[in-house]
């Protein structure tokens, strides 16, 4: 009951938030760099949760090399180069965000 009461008073306030402030979801719906940032700064948000904190001097792409072997591993790397083609390459490059979306799925069941 109280997971439904929570899933219910998420989605009113998400409406409430998208109809105050537009501009922010339509800046990461039309700008591919915003979306990029966004898909990359939620996934290091969900890992340091979960108590993965990449170092200060660490690189995204060593951070994602430094999971090694645990079931996340790939999907964050592949997320990270999916990050660095778009905020770093040729700024005709459409954001994929159903691959964006793919992915961040697989690390959040990388760690059920």
């Amino acid at each position: 009951m109280i997971v439904l009461f929570i899933a219910v008073f998420g989605i009113i306030i998400f409406r409430w938030t998208k109809r105050r402030i537009p501009g922010i979801f339509r800046l990461r719906e039309q700008n591919p760099r915003a979306a990029a940032g966004f898909f990359y700064a939620e996934a290091l948000i969900f890992l340091k949760a979960r108590g993965f904190i990449p170092e200060k001097a660490q690189t995204p792409m060593e951070f994602a090399y430094g999971l090694g072997t645990h079931p996340a591993a790939d999907a964050l790397l592949d997320l990270t180069r999916l990050y660095f083609e778009v905020r770093f390459g040729d700024p005709d490059v459409p954001f994929p965000r159903d691959e964006a979306r793919a992915l961040w799925c697989s690390l959040k069941i990388a760690f059920d």
